[in-house]
């Protein structure tokens, strides 16, 4: 791997003036802060039961906290600032009854109304104790947004906040309403975990740890950025001034009956998944319960559910036969089953929570994730020792600051650095021996593609550093305006370096080596030896600077930042959400002057003949600064109570994110290699945000006292999406290059009931959806131009356009026994159908995605029994089973019949898979990963106190 010290250490350069010169404002603004979307409030009014006047001066407080509030001339109070949980509101007012109302649930951005009537004291000292009930209509909602409690998310069969995020409305095919998977903003405690590189998840939590779970989807209010279809925001748990802990371990198995597709299920073991999980939090010895702790983390071990024998050791040569003939294989390897997609994670959170002063609190969390697991490959999965191993690893420090001024302001400043790693290959050495060249793989000799030696050449190295400052300052002007002001800054380093393992003579090298692809000492000459030691001649190996043919290495900084500021005006029955957000981004890159000679190549090959100017120099030359990219994106949103039982609800926004960085700096040398279309995508430090704007329109009911329905219509209208466009030099030579492409729109509807009544609780959501665009996958163009193809301009149903989903949830818990059902259905999504021509008809031509893959359909289920041993300490045993029914879904179909299981061109291809003598045709067309996930049945026991 290149080195990235030099990088690394420019961007800390270029970002410690711009910390040490935020420090010295904010030294000045504020002594501390803490993080942003990570509070709720609780509000409501106070009046004399008797007369029903608004009672002016009554001290309102949340017990056991220093939050509290005094209520004004008519009656309101509002207390903001208030971490999620479930607390004690305490009412009192001198010669009234003082008021307590337990189970008080606040939630991450939402508004808890409690409103309390007061009897006048006839006895000194009296009481009077409320339960607060958790409304079915929240009238603040301007938006669709789903917050999970932990509470509810210990009931529910899901082992990752993900199984969570899936059952919200909106949520089809893994992706939030019809956006692309990279479209989703992911944050910790309120600070973004994202990818840079690739825009996915880099870090996570263990569901253990999350106090509530938020999920919005359709519109965001401007206080989110970076983000174009769905914010997904894990907020942690708090240490306490009691000790609590948690500790559960559970083992488990795939189990099918189905032993055709899963030869190594088809019997209940407990040892093919193992995970032990738990959290400690509390005072930390010695400081006065002044400093508190939370740790939790887990590890899991996972050794998956496809497996195929290990028929060959990647050094096996075959034998081909004569015409007509079977070839001679050598089954070289044990023959036993081998798992080909075994994971195994761990996770640790570890926070502590300091309060400075009275009104000042300092908190610093560490976050680690670390993975490793080997990648499906069909081709190699009779040669399972020929996959390479990947593995990923996550670091995040999170230091944040809050200062409250007065119980109606507080400001908060967060900073945050995240490290994130990702690597794949076969050995750590790209020249090591390990890798074999294609003369072992020989797959044609199965006639399917199959390889029966050899190994996967590549090797793949990314790792990141995001530096992260954020300000939020909010203020409750008065009981109808809570103002929000934020800034941010964000500070990238990128580092990559693709390598791809190549075999040959010396005239292939030498060819490279002109090209540039090659540098000294990357090259060596090498033995070619069979698995058992014999030697069958030699070769060059050598590597190529890239990855998969389109990235060289590169090593890069970017920088975002972003100013917002928003109301949220709470009326008597409106409820108002208006903001307006500006973003900056800065690639600090360079873009070709001439798109028809992007290197300088061609201009400059006179002077590159005859030696007086290097090919770095010819490329600066043909090279200038990429543009800063701004934008300004307005969001509004209104809440109307048209009944005492009836809200709707309004949303509009434009919403902007970059597109992951990977594609601003692929091929950062503008590499023009020869072929048909040049294999080298250029990247493009020019790339424009990706833009949303997105409506919606929904009305909640309350039906009955115990059931609330929903329906919400949505549209999307997606515009200057990630793609490829094709472009051609002065010499003809065609190439692609990434651009502000393509476009797509969605439109929906969701409707959904919320049932609770005592101990039985059900959710049902149901979403119709269109998506369509001109290309589900970014590079699309360039793929259509390689098979000498026009790219598709229409709109087109992407690749994730299921028409119908349902989700479903059934609780039904005691203080003794819970369990709990989650059901999901889905209509399919679409493929391209192109069944196999008729002897004497003619060959017909299909659009893409023309044909509909099966329903899906899954059932999921959580069992406990709580033992109760001790007053302090419970201990459950519980039972979890995922696909409980071993539903045969599709994750993949046959292009000529749709189907998972079967195709015609197994009957069609008979004879030549026949010649594979190891197996059977069958075996070679049809195997496990066409489905998803059979039966998973785990069993445990976990200890709280």
């Amino acid at each position: 791997m290149r080195s990235s010290r030099l990088p690394s250490l420019l961007f800390a350069n270029r970002v410690s003036l711009f910390i040490c010169t935020l420090s010295i404002i904010f030294c000045f603004l504020l002594p501390s802060a803490m993080m942003a979307q990570t509070t709720g409030k609780i509000a409501g009014q106070i009046k004399d039961k008797s007369t029903g006047d608004p009672m002016i001066g009554t001290n309102v407080y949340l017990d056991g906290t220093a939050l509290g509030s005094t209520t004004d001339p008519d009656g309101y109070f509002v207390i903001i600032n208030v971490p999620p949980g479930t607390y004690k509101m305490v009412v009192e007012q001198i010669g009234y009854k003082k008021v307590v109302v337990s189970d008080v649930v606040c939630r991450v951005n939402y508004t808890t109304k409690i409103n309390v009537d007061m009897e006048e004291e006839a006895v000194k000292g009296e009481e009077v104790i409320v339960t607060a009930e958790r409304p079915l209509i929240e009238k603040d909602q301007t938006g669709s947004k789903a917050v999970v409690t932990s509470d509810e998310i210990d009931l529910l069969p899901v082992t990752n906040f993900d199984q969570v995020v899936s059952l919200q409305g909106g949520f089809v095919s893994g992706r939030f309403r019809g956006g692309r998977d990279n479209e989703v903003l992911y944050l910790i405690d309120g600070v973004p975990v994202n990818n840079p590189s690739n825009g996915g998840r880099a870090s996570t939590v263990g569901i253990e740890a999350i106090e509530n779970l938020e999920v919005i989807s359709g519109t965001f209010n401007a206080e989110y950025g970076r983000v174009l279809s769905g914010v997904v925001n894990a907020v942690t748990k708090s240490g306490s001034k009691e000790y609590h802990g948690n500790l559960e371990t559970y083992f488990g198995d795939y189990y099918s009956g189905e032993e055709r597709f899963y030869p190594a299920n088809d019997a209940l073991s407990l040892n093919g998944i193992r995970d032990i999980r738990g959290s400690l939090d509390g005072p930390v010895p010695f400081t006065n319960n002044k400093l508190t702790f939370l740790l939790a983390g887990g590890a899991s071990n996972n050794d998956g559910y496809l497996y195929f024998p290990e028929l060959f050791e990647p050094g096996t040569l075959h034998i081909p036969g004569a015409a007509g003939e079977p070839a001679t294989f050598i089954e070289s390897g044990s023959g036993e089953l081998r798992s080909l997609n075994e994971r195994w994670d761990r996770d640790l959170l570890a926070k502590v929570n300091l309060p400075l002063f009275a009104k000042t609190t300092l908190s610093y969390s560490f976050l680690v994730n670390r993975s490793q697991w080997t990648g499906y490959n069909g081709g190699f999965r009779f040669v399972p020792d020929a996959i390479r191993e990947q593995n990923s690893q996550a670091l995040n420090h999170i230091f944040s600051f809050k200062q409250v001024f007065n119980p109606k302001a507080f400001a908060t400043f967060k900073v945050s650095y995240l490290d994130e790693k990702y690597e794949i290959y076969l050995d750590e050495d790209p020249l090591s021996e390990r890798y074999l060249p294609g003369i072992f793989t020989q797959s044609a000799l199965t006639g399917n593609n199959v390889n029966v030696g050899g190994t996967e050449l590549g090797d793949f190295r990314r790792s990141s550093q995001t530096l992260t400052l954020k300000t939020d300052f909010t203020w409750q002007a008065n009981n109808r305006h809570e103002f929000k002001f934020g800034a941010e800054y964000a500070g990238y380093s990128l580092d990559e370096d693709g390598k791809t393992i190549l075999f040959g003579d010396s005239t292939a090298l030498a060819q490279d080596i002109t090209l540039g692809l090659v540098n000294p000492g990357d090259w060596t000459e090498r033995p070619i030896n069979l698995y058992d030691g014999t030697n069958v001649g030699s070769t060059f190996q050598w590597f190529h600077n890239e990855n998969a043919g389109d990235r060289n290495p590169y090593e890069r900084t970017a920088r975002q930042a972003a100013f917002y500021a928003q109301d949220k005006m709470e009326f008597d029955k409106v409820v108002v959400n208006a903001g307006l957000r500006f973003d900056y981004f800065d690639s600090q890159f360079r873009v070709p002057l001439d798109l028809t000679d992007p290197n300088g190549q061609l201009r400059f090959k006179p002077q590159l003949d005859a030696g007086s100017i290097t090919r770095d120099q010819a490329l600066e030359q043909a090279l200038t600064d990429a543009d800063p990219q701004f934008q300004v994106s307005p969001r509004f949103g209104l809440a109307y109570q048209v009944t005492s039982n009836g809200v709707i609800h309004f949303a509009y926004g434009h919403f902007f994110q970059i597109p992951p960085l990977g594609n601003l700096y692929t091929n950062p040398e503008f590499l023009i290699l020869p072929g048909v279309v040049s294999s080298q995508i250029v990247g493009n430090a020019n790339l424009k945000a990706q833009q949303t704007v997105s409506y919606e329109l929904g009305y909640r009911e309350l039906i009955s006292e115990n059931i609330a329905g929903e329906l919400t219509l949505y549209y999307r209208d997606i515009y200057d999406l990630l793609g490829t466009e094709i472009l051609e030099t002065r010499n003809a030579q065609r190439y692609a290059r990434w651009t502000n492409v393509d476009y797509g729109n969605v439109k929906g509807a969701i409707a959904s009931l919320d049932v609770r009544a005592g101990k039985f609780n059900a959710t049902l959501d149901y979403t119709f959806q269109v998506a369509e665009g001109n290309a589900s996958d970014p590079a699309a163009a360039f793929v259509a131009a390689q098979g000498d193809k026009d790219p598709n301009l229409e709109a087109l149903r992407l690749d994730w356009d299921q028409r119908h989903t349902i989700a479903a949830t059934v609780n039904y818990a005691t203080k003794t026994v819970s369990a709990s059902l989650i059901g999901r259905f889905g209509s399919g999504n679409p493929f391209d159908y192109s069944p196999l021509p008729r002897p004497g008809r003619p060959i017909l031509t299909f659009t893409q995605n023309n044909g509909q893959q099966p329903t899906n359909f899954t059932l999921d289920l959580n069992a406990n029994y709580n033992l109760g041993l001790f007053s302090n300490l419970d201990a459950r045993m519980f039972i979890q089973a995922f696909n409980i029914l071993d539903t045969r879904n599709a994750a993949f179909v046959f292009a000529d019949s749709g189907s998972p299981t079967s195709t015609a061109t197994l009957e069609q291809n008979r004879g030549n898979l026949e010649t594979a003598t190891f197996t059977t045709p069958e075996e070679l067309v049809i195997n496990a990963t066409s489905l998803t996930a059979p039966r998973q049945v785990r069993m445990g026991i976990g200890f709280r106190f």
